[in-house]
């Protein structure tokens, strides 16, 4: 078993659950902060830090648990660790990233907990988190499989910018402007 551990923590109930499950496993526990204030504008932001951070951290990790998503609270992005095939956990709450928390599912690519009340959650993570640095094969295949599923959708903005760029060229021809009913967009497969 692994003597140290690392907790990407943002100050939630998510990553405080993470911490103190590392601090009653570990003998060593680091965390990486991100105090980014909560608010959308600031949020935005400090996005290109916050992912270069993220980025640096997932790639030491063997399992990576994506807060925001035990609390109804929309969950956070669980692109930045499927894309570098590390296993991800993720709560029940993930209609922030809707779409592509479907597609890992589909292609069981990643762990979603059961929507658990929160005072069930923390003992469901750490059985899950336990399982997964328990079980190697099932960790890399389930890393594998996310990877896959990141590798067969990149591209979607310079296929959607393609699309865009179509439409308005077949529009500029006839010199009409484009209503946005012509443009149906949706988050979900």
């Amino acid at each position: 078993m692994h003597q140290r551990a690392l907790v990407l923590f943002s100050g939630g109930q998510d990553s405080t659950t993470c911490l103190a499950w590392a601090l009653a496993r570990y003998a060593h526990v680091e965390t990486v902060a991100f105090d980014y204030g909560q608010r959308h504008a600031i949020e935005l932001a400090v996005r290109p830090r916050v992912l270069a951070a993220l980025r640096a951290a997932y790639s030491l990790a063997t399992v990576a648990f994506i807060g925001g998503s035990i609390a109804s609270r929309g969950g956070h992005n669980v692109l930045e660790p499927a894309s570098l095939g590390i296993a991800v956990v993720t709560g029940a709450h993930t209609e922030n990233f809707a779409a592509i928390t479907k597609a890992l599912l589909d292609e069981n690519a990643v762990v979603q907990l059961p929507n658990l009340e929160t005072s069930q959650a923390s003992t469901e993570l750490a059985s899950v988190l336990r399982e997964l640095l328990a079980d190697e094969a099932r960790r890399l295949e389930i890393g594998r499989r996310a990877l896959t599923v990141c590798n067969q959708n990149r591209g979607a903005t310079e296929r959607t910018i393609q699309v865009i760029e179509e439409i308005l060229a077949a529009r500029a021809a006839t010199d009409t402007p484009v209503p946005f009913p012509a443009l149906h967009v949706t988050a979900a497969k």
